[in-house]
């Protein structure tokens, strides 16, 4: 039995009224608070509660209410309706609700649950802030947006975003501290427009569910661009293989180890504060990427100060660099670019690819970077380094300490100056391999690699130079040429004076190349074998060390780098 009650005298002046003039009316039933929105359309929103209303620990929103003998809709929760509200633990909505108001429930510190139907399409500022009791939220499924501060400093556990969600307002999220984000599809999730860092419903410790599986391995659809700050500070995420255009912070201070970039991206964020990422591989392409920088600023200083994009990445061990690298565009005029090159003074990189289509690089690029295993990819193109307009460095290209190099081309330097090194010390050096364009000119310190053992030439007329070797290399190396070339190589300069020189196949059993109907597939460090007919398989590192032996047609070669495959009696090179 539902009771009325209502102010008489203004009772007796809308009876006289026409119905529109009940519009802002207020009444009461079952200690809730409502008001008229439209006397025409019989439309109610609900406002408060009354004295006894603000006991009671849960509550009941009817769809309709009696009012003047006439059933009211009850269509929005009125701004303010149950704002500091501390006893209510869980509310139910209609479905006929279509909007909430501003600060509606605005620090309801023990509301547990509430339900949001379907129909919302509004839900305003500070609407759910401070609700630090609150166990799940299910947008509904006609919201479009999230306003500024709608769940400021909440505590939400569970929070799935709706098909129909577009974008996040600034602050919507700010201090809050949401445990789990549901979402149906990485589709959804990318197509989601936040405003700002803090429209993101992620931080450091909440875990992000795509179709109910936690996201730690990212794959983006082909072509889908990712939206700024969609990974802000996401600590879960390992591993991503970018297909498509990223904006800036898309992965700020997020948890990836390890980033694959397709061919068909053309810009790129930078990774500021990912400081576990370890691997980054940009795959061979002939158009350049943009890399964004990191924009910084100063107190007392009006410049805008640049750095490079992995500035940040202090772990970073390896790189497979396939695509020329481009400064962003920029219309500030007031700027400071801390260094042209966005991998310098990395002091954990140890392992480089640069692939056939790098054909130019700031000379400091890989400047104070420890590299062990370097591989510049065949190409009949010079790699110029050029000279950077930031931070030039006049000593050498590779800072030192590599063990391994394959050199696939020429390179050529910024000026002429024989006195340029291509690797500051060659003292370390155990290995080199001379692929199919590689010039020992661009070497010219090779006397000091008294280590050196291994030597590879991949061209069938011995290569002019007046790089020298040193007595231990010439006596203890060995220099391992294309069949059929060992006399070429035994009369010319400085070939003649190693002690010993052998043919491809001498070695390890390497006469010809793979049959064609094998088919090889590398993914990272592990390739698959198919149709290879149960033959043995041998596989050899660059110097000739047999690596692997066996019949398994899927085989981790635990890194990347240059190998000598052996299926049967035929054999090629493979660059993981």
């Amino acid at each position: 039995m539902k009771h009325l009650a209502f102010n008489i005298g203004l009772l007796l002046a809308l009876l006289f009224s026409s119905q529109s003039m009940l519009a802002a009316v207020e009444f009461e039933s079952d200690n809730i608070k409502f008001t008229v929105t439209n006397a025409g359309d019989l439309t109610c929103a609900v406002s408060g509660l009354t004295d006894s209303g603000k006991e009671m620990e849960s509550i009941q929103i009817p769809e309709t209410v009696e009012f003047l003998n006439k059933n009211f809709t009850v269509t929005a929760i009125d701004r303010y309706a149950f704002t500091e509200n501390k006893t209510v633990k869980n509310i139910a909505l209609p479905t006929s609700v279509t909007s909430i108001g501003e600060y509606a429930f605005n620090e309801c510190s023990n509301l547990s649950e509430i339900n949001l139907p379907d129909n919302i399409s509004t839900i305003g500022r500070y609407s759910f802030a401070e609700c630090t009791s609150l166990n799940e939220i299910i947008l509904p499924e006609s919201l479009t947006t999230i306003d500024s501060y709608v769940f400021y400093k909440s505590s939400i556990k569970k929070f799935t975003i709706n098909e129909a969600l577009e974008r996040i307002c600034s602050e919507a999220f700010t201090f809050a501290s949401i445990q789990e984000v549901y979402v149906s599809s990485i589709d959804k999730w990318l197509s989601i427009d936040f405003w700002a860092r803090s429209a993101s419903p992620i931080d450091s410790n909440t875990k992000l569910f795509i179709n109910n599986e936690l996201l730690e391995h990212l794959v983006t659809p082909e072509g889908q661009e990712i939206q700024s700050y969609a990974f802000f500070i996401y600590k879960y995420l390992k591993s991503a293989i970018i297909n498509g255009n990223c904006s800036s912070d898309a992965f700020y201070g997020c948890g990836l180890e390890e980033i694959t970039v397709a061919p068909n991206v053309t810009h790129l964020c930078n990774f500021q504060n990912c400081s576990n990422l370890s691997s980054v591989t940009i795959e061979d392409g002939t158009e350049p990427l943009t890399i964004d920088y990191i924009k910084t600023s100063f107190p007392f200083d009006s410049n805008i100060y640049y750095y490079s994009a992995f500035s940040d990445c202090k772990n970073l061990q390896k790189l497979y660099l396939g695509r020329n690298i481009t400064l962003p565009p920029t219309s500030t005029v007031d700027i400071r670019y801390t260094t042209d090159s966005h991998f310098n003074g990395k002091q954990n990189l140890q392992e480089v690819t640069i692939g056939p289509y790098v054909n130019s690089l700031p000379y400091d690029e890989f400047y104070n970077c420890p590299i062990k295993k370097l591989i510049i990819c065949d190409s009949e193109e010079n790699l110029s380094t050029n000279k950077p307009t930031i931070g030039y460095n006049d000593s050498h290209f590779i800072y030192g300490y590599i063990e391994s190099l394959y050199l696939g081309r020429a390179i050529s330097f910024p000026r002429s100056d024989i006195s340029k090194k291509f690797i500051s010390t060659m003292k370390y050096l155990k290995q080199i391999n001379f692929g199919s364009y590689g010039d020992p000119n661009s070497i010219i310190n090779t006397n000091e690699a008294t280590e050196l053992r291994d030597i590879t030439i991949d061209q069938e007329t011995p290569p002019t130079t007046s790089s020298t070797f040193s007595s231990e290399t010439y006596i203890y190396g060995t220099l391992t040429v294309p069949q059929g070339c060992k006399s070429a190589y035994q009369s010319a300069e400085p070939w003649k004076n190693f002690w010993n020189i052998v043919e491809v196949g001498t070695q390890s059993g390497i006469d010809d190349i793979v049959s064609n109907k094998v088919s090889i597939h590398v993914d990272g460090t592990t390739i698959s074998i198919q149709d290879a007919d149960n033959q043995r398989i041998d596989i050899y590192s660059l110097s000739g060390a047999k690596v692997y032996s066996g019949y398994d047609n899927v085989i981790d070669l635990g890194a990347k780098g240059l190998y000598i495959i052996r299926i049967g009696n035929h054999s090629q090179k493979l660059i993981l």
